[in-house]
């Protein structure tokens, strides 16, 4: 397994640098996105990113995302997540 480099780890937002390829590096990040949706109180929607990328450049250009509309809470879009980043860390 590669060597990663923690360059920013906390409950939501995490990112790891490639030690052998320092402009690699794979992210998760919670975002927010304005709801159009009327029963959403808070008026707007979150939900968390997970994506490779190039001197800061996905690859591929569109995330894996997780949101509470998939995963029932946003809790369990944050484990859903936090899983798929693991396994982006062991793909390279």
């Amino acid at each position: 397994m590669p060597k990663w480099i923690k360059e920013y780890d906390d409950t939501n937002n995490k990112v790891y640098r490639l030690s052998s390829n320092r402009s690699i590096t794979v992210e998760m990040h919670l975002e927010e996105m304005e709801s159009d949706d009327s029963e959403n109180k808070k008026g707007y929607e979150e939900f968390f990113t997970v994506y490779s990328a190039r001197s800061g450049r996905g690859i591929p250009n569109s995330p894996d995302v997780f949101g509470e509309l998939n995963y029932g809470s946003l809790s369990m879009a944050r484990r859903e997540a936090i899983k798929a980043f693991r396994k982006e860390l062991k793909q390279w």
